[in-house]
């Protein structure tokens, strides 16, 4: 609600399956709606893709988390998804046509993923590096359910991130002078812009 207009799909990727891509999703989403966003199982079509966004889109979900994408992430319909502000589209089993917002935050899951060309400009990359062969037997963490650490603390957390762009705001929105970020230009404004003041 701080911008206008769409923001990137997170796309958190790693090199090894158990590195903490799941675990990365759900820390954000508790700390912002206090419980891990419901996951969809990554499509492999665009009708697919269509068919989920569209059930997204009607139930006002806050977030959408494609997890552990196989394949190739893109297609028609997520592409067009991702930078629209509305979703239109008709109900499955009838001839009814739904017009709704798409305001909620994306999320995608994989190892070493693979995109399609118009997704590397409608993605922000978040990428998961372990020198681990298995990294879901890590141990030793300063908090050791980082989880449950997250939801106990989940209003000073939220509070931390939300500092962030008040005092670029309050700063007077400094240009940063990053190259511009096709469709998600209110995104990139704030967000982008304040993470790097």
């Amino acid at each position: 609600a701080a911008f206008a207009g769409p923001a990137p799909m997170f796309l958190v990727d790693a090199n090894a399956p158990g590195s903490g891509k799941g675990l990365y999703t759900d820390l954000v989403t508790t700390i912002n709606e206090g419980l891990p966003a419901a996951r969809f199982t990554a499509p492999t079509s665009d009708d697919e893709y269509r068919k989920v966004i569209t059930s997204a889109a009607m139930s006002g979900a806050a977030y959408v988390v494609f997890d552990n994408v196989k394949g190739t992430l893109g297609g028609q319909a997520l592409e067009n998804a991702l930078t629209t502000g509305r979703w239109c589209d008709r109900i499955l089993g009838g001839n009814k046509q739904i017009d709704v917002p798409v305001n909620w935050v994306w999320f995608a899951t994989s190892n070493n993923a693979a995109l399609s060309t118009d997704m590397l400009r409608r993605c922000c990359h978040i990428r998961l590096d372990t020198k681990e062969e298995r990294p879901e037997l890590r141990s030793g963490f300063r908090h050791a359910d980082l989880l449950a650490y997250v939801s106990e603390n989940r209003r000073k957390l939220a509070i931390a991130a939300l500092s962030i762009p008040a005092r670029y705001i309050e700063a007077g929105r400094p240009d940063m002078k990053l190259p511009p970020w096709g469709g998600v230009h209110g995104w990139s404004d704030l967000v982008r812009n304040a993470s790097v003041w």
